[in-house]
């Protein structure tokens, strides 16, 4: 399911701290992913409100629009990677977030301002992504789904302490995915007190 040179794909969603630190991870360990949108706002949308893609874009969630965004500067054949930092660092850095902020860094990624019809692009690419995010048993972010392996949800509550750390749980979390396909679930207790 990966193209040549990519080592995972990754679902993410903007707004969890987990695909945050994922990003940053990732990036200290050199993995080669490639980024995939899933929506936890349509994930835990209440029953009979409008999928998130179908809300009109001035009411539209910034986080979904953020994901849009990413989608919309792929297809301008932009660099996703700065994009995706640039808007995790929006989203999870900064103490003063903007809409026009926002779509500054959309603006600079997809290389135009965004227009409707952008929007209505950019929504169906985030729409198509999570179908077959859920599709493939993804429920949460960040899920790294590593060839046609079942994918690993995984919660980092911190980063590895440095490159070498980083890249060294990187060839863990592989190695476990691809040599041990029956390990569904691996979560740490918590002592209470």
């Amino acid at each position: 399911m990966t193209d040549a040179g990519v080592e995972a794909l990754v679902w993410f969603d903007f707004g969890c701290p987990f695909s945050y630190l994922a990003q940053r991870w990732v990036d200290a360990a050199g993995a080669r992913v490639d980024f995939r949108p899933f929506s936890l706002a349509e994930a835990h949308r209440s029953p009979g409100s409008l999928p998130v893609w179908q809300v009109p874009v001035d009411r539209l969630d910034p986080v979904v629009l953020s994901l849009a965004g990413h989608e919309l500067v792929r297809e301008a054949g932009g660099d996703l990677d700065e994009y995706r930092r640039r808007m995790f660092a929006f989203w999870h850095e900064e103490n003063h977030r903007t809409f026009d902020g926002l779509v500054e860094i959309l603006e600079s990624g997809a290389g135009a301002p965004p227009t409707p019809a952008m929007m209505s692009r950019g929504l169906a690419a985030v729409k198509a992504s999570h179908r077959m995010a859920a599709a493939s048993g993804v429920f949460g972010t960040p899920t790294f789904l590593f060839g046609d392996e079942p994918g690993m949800f995984v919660k980092l509550d911190d980063l590895p302490a440095d490159p070498s750390a980083a890249r060294d749980l990187w060839q863990h979390l592989t190695a476990m995915t691809r040599d041990y396909p029956a390990l569904l679930e691996l979560k740490r207790t918590v002592q209470e007190g």
